[in-house]
């Protein structure tokens, strides 16, 4: 005995229509949603149509955060025989030509470099990313008045 009817009702289906769907065959980073259903008048099949769409690409902004108060420079300041004169925070990176004060001292930077970068992807490696910076030698005494990169007169 055959039935004379499929298994399929015309209202099959009906609960899932505009809502995502999963089945076997669809990429499951897409998101699919089931937008028409057209069953076959024997019930023997049932036709789904849906509509999808590619996994949404995150923007730079979600990856960054915005933080209050002015960022700091974890900087290492050397003497060019390579011994540690300071260590602290500036506002901002030094760049080569500044005038610093390390203390009383004024210095000219020479040299900069970030040591603890990787160099194929500048991203810092360990836990601080700490920027090397080379004085040359003490400038002449000046008249007291802060160095150039530190407006309140502190040492590097």
């Amino acid at each position: 005995m055959t039935p004379d009817r499929g298994t399929f009702l015309p209202t099959s289906f009906s609960e899932l229509l505009q809502r995502a769907i999963v089945l076997p065959g669809l990429d499951p980073s897409w998101e699919h949603t089931l937008i028409d259903i057209a069953v076959a008048e024997d019930g023997g099949s049932a036709e789904l149509t849906m509509s999808s769409s590619p996994p949404e690409v995150p923007g730079m902004v979600g990856g960054l955060r915005l933080t209050h108060g002015s960022p700091t420079a974890a900087i290492r300041v050397y003497d060019g025989a390579g011994v540690l004169l300071s260590e602290g925070r500036y506002p901002a990176p030094l760049r080569e030509g500044q005038e610093i004060a390390v203390g009383d001292v004024h210095y000219r930077v020479v040299s900069t470099a970030w040591p603890g970068r990787d160099p194929a992807t500048g991203a810092c490696l360990g836990a601080v990313d700490w920027q090397h910076v080379v004085v040359g030698d003490p400038l002449p005494a000046t008249s007291g008045e802060p160095a150039a990169g530190d407006p309140e007169g502190r040492s590097a």
